[in-house]
């Protein structure tokens, strides 16, 4: 398991790449477009303001009414008349969302003039248009240009009548609409429609309003209108809301005095829907910023909206039908606005814009922002340190439980920290118009932190395999290794193949052992086995036991090859050399190596029970090369091998020495001798092999006194030669008591 500082590291580090994605402009887009998103997704609708209500200039209402599908070409007689309904139903204050640049000679802006002079709380949009400026030195050489943006008014007789006028500006698709303007600073901190809407709306508690003002700061009240009515007459509300704000903004401490008023319980205002308009004011104007975040209270239609032609339509030819809305005390804002017609004019791509392609209006998105300034209800961001701070604690915690749990409890704690931060993000969103980033922590940080945790443990993970078996390769063949590592059945992982098997052993080694200190005889036997297991090795063998001074060695294939054979011969004869080599080195240690190599069929597989397992070779090919070695210390010789094993060979120098039935055994094996390479210098004294040849011919015609000739004969030539010594004291043997019947020519060895 990762120790706790690497988590606490990676949890800092990705902290810190959080941090990075949450202030980069790529990071707050993609916030705004998928964390804000989904956060108005799982609050879903609310109920808006009951203070607000829109009028839909619709298609509906242009096939009702026999109207152009363009509401800017309908006429304006028809607004009058709704300004004149809305007015005498008791509507605060009206908005409209519609540019009305043209003049009309028709004597239509004469009517609409008129009603909104008799409503006095009208507002018209004004246009923002955008434009760029070239600049020309005194040589008339254009240095550049630059945008500025201009505001278009209404027609000069409707600019007059209304009550204010003020722009709208939003961004247009496919940038989805967040934020609204309150305060336009690149055309001059000018108030947008949803602000002077509010403060139109607020003239109804104006005589107060500007009675707490004098109380609490009453040098501010100097200038201003002194009743709602002074306001209405002097057509001046836009005006009047730039200067409440630059008050608010110039002395905030006395903004904040303002303020604490309501707080306390209203002061000497019993009438909670005044104090609420007076607080939605004082909150609007001591806003620093010039946007705010856009709270949408649901999908397309969720504000409440009356189709045009239902407030304007005459009834059997009368004045319009009564109204299924109460518009006493409301804000209207009539616009644009289609809830099911996929070809929308002014409409917006909002977190709610729906599937089949309805987006949400200009209008709308005006009354919201008008619904949030009343209700103080506009999303509030969680401040830069705050965010830094969350990023940074939410990743270290993600680190520190992603890398100190398992990863499947890593798993289930990422997924459980992720869930719970969707949670709080939600209840904030939902209950307090707080908004909590997610995407940084949620969708970046737990699955960076997860996915990291992750390939570091596979990483460490396969490190420490490697080492476990880097190990396990001192003791276990690689094959087996390769099965541990893969996590086989030991029990079950047994599979037959063709091998063949050097068993080694040194001669004389228990008396030899017993005048050395055990420390020294590890030592002496470690660099024993490090000159000896090289030419296995080498020699593509593998060292499958070691017990004592003995070791087998394997060299395993599907089927019976020639090469593995002749490797296995090799390495052997590579071995006599090396402890040649090693005794030289070693002085005055002088050890005698004995080598016995059989082949065929065996099984490689797990022997053991109990939690105790060892993988070796199984089966009589070695035991059957075990007793060979053995039978080396009854011929004097070093390397006996069977005929399974150098049949066929090329390139080796060996001799037959006969058949013979090993102890314990039935079956008699042939046996020959290794002696060397072809080409090498080992070689016979000239006419031996062909005596003893001849001698072995004798001894399996039971011919013992003629084997026993050519054998004697042998000595003669080569007077240290194990076999023929052996053969020649069996040979006088049997001329004493012959062997028993039937004879077939075996050598059957009664000891090891």
């Amino acid at each position: 398991m990762p120790r706790p500082g690497t988590g606490a590291f990676a949890g800092i580090l990705i902290g810190a790449l959080g941090i990075l994605l949450s202030f980069s402009p790529w990071g707050q887009a993609l916030e705004e477009h998928y964390g804000l998103k989904l956060l108005f997704h799982l609050r879903g609708k609310v109920e808006p303001p009951s203070e607000v209500v829109v009028v839909s200039l619709d298609s509906a209402s242009a096939k009702a009414l026999n109207l152009p599908e363009q509401p800017w070409k309908w006429p304006r007689s028809l607004h009058a008349r709704l300004v004149d309904r809305l007015a005498a139903e008791g509507a605060l204050a009206i908005g409209f969302d519609l540019v009305f640049e043209d003049p009309r000679d028709d004597g239509q802006d004469v009517l609409f003039a008129m009603a909104m002079e008799s409503a006095g709380n009208v507002v018209l949009c004004e246009l923002m248009r955008k434009e760029t400026l070239h600049l020309e030195d005194a040589g008339g050489n254009r240095l550049g240009g630059a945008s500025v943006e201009r505001l278009v008014k209404p027609t000069p007789q409707l600019a007059e009548a209304a009550l204010a006028r003020a722009p709208f500006p939003l961004p247009k698709v496919p940038i989805q609409v967040s934020r609204f303007w309150t305060f336009k600073t690149s055309a001059g901190d000018v108030p947008t429609l949803p602000v002077v809407m509010l403060q139109v709306y607020g003239l109804q508690v104006y005589e107060p309003w500007m009675a707490l003002l004098e109380r609490v700061a009453p040098h501010w009240s100097s200038g201003l209108p002194r009743t709602a009515r002074d306001v209405v007459n002097g057509k001046g509300a836009e005006t009047l809301t730039a200067r409440l704000r630059a008050l608010f903004l110039r002395e905030p401490r006395a903004a904040q005095a303002f303020a604490a008023q309501f707080g306390a319980g209203g002061g000497s205002h019993s009438d909670s829907r005044q104090v609420r308009v007076m607080e939605s004011l004082a909150r609007m104007y001591a806003h620093s910023g010039d946007s705010l975040y856009l709270n949408y209270y649901g999908p397309p239609g969720t504000i409440v909206t009356i189709p045009y032609h239902q407030m304007v339509k005459d009834v059997d030819g009368g004045a319009p039908g009564q109204s299924a809305v109460d518009f006493r005390g409301k804000a209207v804002f009539v616009g644009l606005s289609e809830l099911d017609h996929p070809q929308q004019m002014d409409a917006f791509h909002t977190v709610f814009s729906q599937p089949d392609g309805i987006d949400i209006c200009g209008v709308e998105i005006a009354a919201t922002a008008f619904g949030n300034l009343l209700q103080g209800s506009w999303l509030r961001p969680v401040g830069p340190l705050c965010q830094a701070l969350l990023v940074i604690f939410w990743g270290l915690l993600a680190g520190l439980l992603c890398w100190g749990l398992p990863t499947p409890a890593a798993v289930l704690g990422a997924t459980t920290l992720g869930l719970f931060h969707v949670a709080a993000a939600w209840v904030a969103f939902s209950y307090h118009a707080l908004w909590i980033p997610l995407v940084a922590p949620v969708f970046m940080q737990i699955p960076l932190a997860l996915v990291a945790s992750i390939s570091w443990k596979y990483r460490e993970s396969n490190r420490e395999r490697r080492n476990v078996e880097r190990a396990l390769e001192h003791y276990l063949p690689p094959r087996f290794v390769e099965m541990v590592g893969k996590n086989l059945d030991l029990a079950g992982g047994s599979h037959a193949v063709y091998g063949v098997c050097l068993f080694s052993d040194i001669s004389r080694f228990t008396a030899f052992s017993e005048g050395l200190d055990p420390a020294e005889l590890r030592d002496l036997l470690n660099r024993y086995y490090h000159r000896v297991f090289e030419p296995v090795g080498r020699y593509r063998g593998t060292v499958s036991d070691l017990v004592g001074d003995s070791m087998l060695a394997l060299w395993a294939g599907s089927t019976s090859e020639p090469r593995m054979r002749t490797d296995a011969c090799r390495a052997a004869l590579d071995m006599l050399r090396m402890v040649v080599e090693f005794n030289r080195e070693s002085a005055p240690v002088n050890l005698s190596l004995r080598m016995g190599i059989h082949a065929g069929e065996l099984v490689l597989g797990t022997l053991g029970a109990r939690g105790h397992y060892e993988y070796r070779p199984v089966g009589d090919v070695v035991n059957t090369a075990s007793r060979i070695e053995e039978l080396n210390k009854h011929l004097n010789t070093r390397i006996l091998a069977t005929g399974d094993v150098v049949m066929g060979l090329e390139g080796l120098v060996s001799r037959e020495l006969g058949e013979f039935v090993l102890l314990g055994k039935k079956r008699a094996v042939s046996v020959f001798e290794l002696v060397g390479l072809k080409g090498s210098e080992t070689s016979f004294p000239e006419g031996f092999l062909d005596a003893f040849s001849e001698g072995l011919a004798h001894f399996r015609a039971a011919s013992w006194t003629k084997a026993l000739e050519r054998f004697q004969q042998c000595r003669k030539l080569l007077p240290d030669d194990g076999p023929s010594r052996f053969y020649a004291e069996l040979c006088q043997g049997f001329l004493v008591q012959a062997p028993e019947a039937p004879w077939r020519g075996w050598v059957h060895m009664t000891s090891k």
